[in-house]
């Protein structure tokens, strides 16, 4: 392991890596280049040399020193994890930090801690993390404008691949010399370091052609008059787009840049020259992606990314029409070209008309139409996420095209549910999302939704209560739904099933259960509520009472299932109960262990500082009875006693009594005036 080590040092400063020998290890103060742009400055080991006032670091490369801060002890954490870098710290750099310390010449410490107990290939770890450190101090230089830093490094990295490529390809084992399809999928340090230099070949040539246009004078797009030319220009001008709100994959940073709302704005004029441009520009904008879109390393997003972002705000769609799972830009103006002048609405509609349509693009219509709040997609996410809802919540886009008929607009979604559950390989993936828009469509127009709803709960009827899972509550939605439609054969049919599920699934978050207090007076209701509540096998019976389902008790107490008379009694019944269903260990001061019998659970909690008092010592144990997981799920109800697993059996009985005290009085208060649904 030496001498690979040794080999890995002298082949990295003969290729780039800076030379530590000769500098005096400690810690000094440096500019950083920073994620969002700009520098900052940190503190950070290494070996510093004050003739030049510049300091090697762990990533092997060379900084100016603002303050030299002392010398430090030895030590192979090398990376100061405050630094605020592009990239997540890479477990691997400590194969570079000992590198460095070997080429310094102090072998005890290069070959202490970690480095001791790993045996994972140093050359390629160590390689490929002063590799990607030096291209993403490139790629920071970039975004903060700094292009000739920017060039420095990256003319560095093309000067030296040659070497680095004939060596990696040198290290390869039998194994990984497969044939390249199963390269994808099977990486080795060869295939990272390819996929790297594709992307120092991209910055390169962005950083150049940066440079060549920097003298040149361009006016503010905004003032330019003609509506084309004023596109044209904010195409060009696209490559300075700029967002600091980092939200992948939920949805594209682009979306949030002036730039790109400055092209929704000038609307469907816009359309044909971005499609224009999706279709050759290669350029890249000075956002860097949010996670990493490659292997080993971050990229700059390119331009296109902007482009795309900017057809879809105007389009109003997300989902674009695809073939081979790539956007199809002929079909983009299809759409367009069917759609023209179309409201946002309308062009939903008349996707859901197209039956060359993909089951995306349904899906979206789908969900757009059937939005209960007005959300413009158009607006920044931050804006879209926090705008307060309208009441009543509605779906107002679906009224925009409510009158259209032959087909109408429920018609056409229940056909096009319909066609999704028919694909055997898709039917699974779109089960809940036509559930959960049965539900909506049973308020917006309920006398075409019945047929629709009456067959998509039989439907998950039929389905084990694995497969429905975190369903369960729109499973009770839908079911209210029919009921209040007037099919009272829901009720009945819901209760078959939810014997059948047993009361584990019930307490997932209690709302599965609302039927019960949604039609508290039907007749098959309150016989379910006697059956489902009784004890010991109802609610609390000691195979529901797992750790995960306990802190749900408080929801469930704070529900409408309040007024029903068989909870009331199961919840006194309940944190009475003295059955043992496990057992809780203190391991040491402040964590303890909590083992459960059925289901078989273990869960590591700290114990509160306040409770200190009373718990039970190091190493010893103290039976969990149904009381005591009662109590646990509720203790955090307002006004509610002091209750913790850890206490002494004699402090938590105690506990339990004064929570029967104060159920007696809490459960006829909740149920006098219970939330709402």
């Amino acid at each position: 392991m030496t001498q690979e080590l040794a080999e890995t040092a002298n082949f990295l400063l003969r290729h780039g890596m800076s030379d530590p020998r000769g500098g005096r290890f400690g810690e000094a103060i440096v500019a950083r280049y920073q994620r969002f742009g700009g520098s900052a400055l940190v503190s950070e080991k290494g070996w510093y040399f004050p003739d030049r006032r510049e300091i090697v670091l762990g990533d092997g490369l060379t900084y100016p020193v603002r303050t030299f801060l002392g010398p430090r002890l030895p030590t192979l954490a090398l990376n100061d994890p405050r630094v605020y870098s592009i990239r997540e710290r890479n477990p691997y750099s400590v194969w570079l930090a000992a590198a460095l310390w070997l080429a310094a010449g102090d072998p005890d410490t290069a070959l202490s801690g970690e480095v001791a107990r790993l045996r994972d290939r140093p050359f390629e770890n160590a390689a490929l993390s002063y590799l990607i450190a030096r291209y993403e101090r490139a790629l920071l230089a970039f975004a903060a404008g700094e292009l000739e830093n920017a060039l420095r490094d990256l003319r560095e990295l093309i000067r030296v691949r040659a070497a680095f490529r004939e060596e990696f390809d040198r290290r390869l084992t039998p194994e990984e010399r497969i044939n390249e399809s199963e390269l994808r999928f099977w990486p080795n340090a060869l295939t990272h370091f390819n996929d790297l230099s594709n992307l120092v070949d991209q910055l390169l040539a962005e950083c150049e052609r940066r440079i060549r246009l920097q003298k040149r004078k361009t006016r503010p797009p905004q003032t330019i008059a003609p509506q084309s030319a004023r596109i044209a220009a904010k195409i060009v001008a696209l490559d300075q787009a700029h967002s600091s709100v980092h939200v992948w994959p939920l949805s594209s940073p682009m979306r949030e840049s002036g730039r790109v709302q400055d092209l929704i704005a000038e609307g469907e004029a816009a359309l044909e020259p971005l499609l224009q441009a999706m279709e050759t520009d290669t350029r890249l904008t000075i956002t860097l992606a949010g996670k990493s879109s490659h292997r080993m390393g971050r990229s700059a997003i390119p331009v296109r990314e902007a482009i795309l972002e900017a057809i879809k705000g105007i389009l109003g769609v997300e989902e674009l029409p695809q073939t081979n799972r790539q956007i199809d830009l002929n079909k983009v103006r299809a759409l367009w070209e069917r759609s023209r002048g179309l409201s946002h609405p309308e062009r939903w509609f008349a996707i859901l008309q197209d039956d060359s349509a993909s089951f995306e693009q349904w899906k979206e219509a789908i969900e757009r139409l059937m939005e209960a709040q007005t959300i413009d997609r158009t607006l920044p996410l931050m804006e879209q996420l926090f705008r307060p809802p309208p009441t009543p919540a509605t779906p107002r886009w679906a009224e925009k095209v409510r009158n259209r008929q032959n087909p109408s607009l429920t018609e056409l979604m229940v056909r096009r549910m319909q066609e999704m559950e028919a694909n055997p390989e898709r039917r699974d993936h779109f089960r809940s999302f036509n559930l959960q828009t049965v539900i909506k469509l049973a308020d917006w127009d309920p006398e075409r939704a019945l047929p629709s709803l009456q067959h998509q709960t039989r439907r998950f009827f039929s389905l084990p209560p694995e497969s429905v899972g975190w369903s369960g509550h729109d499973l009770a939605l839908a079911t209210s739904a029919r009921a209040r439609l007037g099919d009272r054969e829901a009720l009945s049919e819901w209760v078959t099933w939810m014997r059948n599920a047993g009361p584990r699934f019930s307490l997932v978050f209690g709302r599965e259960l609302l039927p019960m207090s949604d039609h508290a007076t039907d007749p098959v209701m309150k016989s379910a509520a006697e059956t489902f509540f009784a004890e010991p096998d109802g609610l609390f019976c000691a195979s529901a009472m797992a750790l995960g389902r306990i802190r749900f008790l408080k929801d469930v107490f704070l529900s409408p299932l309040i007024t029903l008379e068989p909870l009331q009694r199961s919840f006194l019944t309940a944190i009475q109960d003295r059955r043992v269903v496990g057992s809780v260990l203190r391991v040491v001061g402040d964590r303890y262990r909590v083992e459960l019998k059925e289901p078989r659970e273990t869960r590591w909690d700290p114990m509160l500082a306040g409770d200190l008092p009373d718990l039970i010592q190091v190493g010893e144990r103290s039976p969990v009875r149904v009381g005591d997981l009662v109590a646990e799920g509720l203790k955090q109800l307002r006004n509610a006693p002091r209750f913790h697993l850890g206490w002494t059996e004699a402090r938590k009985d105690a506990a339990l009594a004064e929570y029967e005290t104060y159920l007696r009085e809490a459960i006829p208060r909740v149920a006098k005036n219970p939330p709402p649904n």
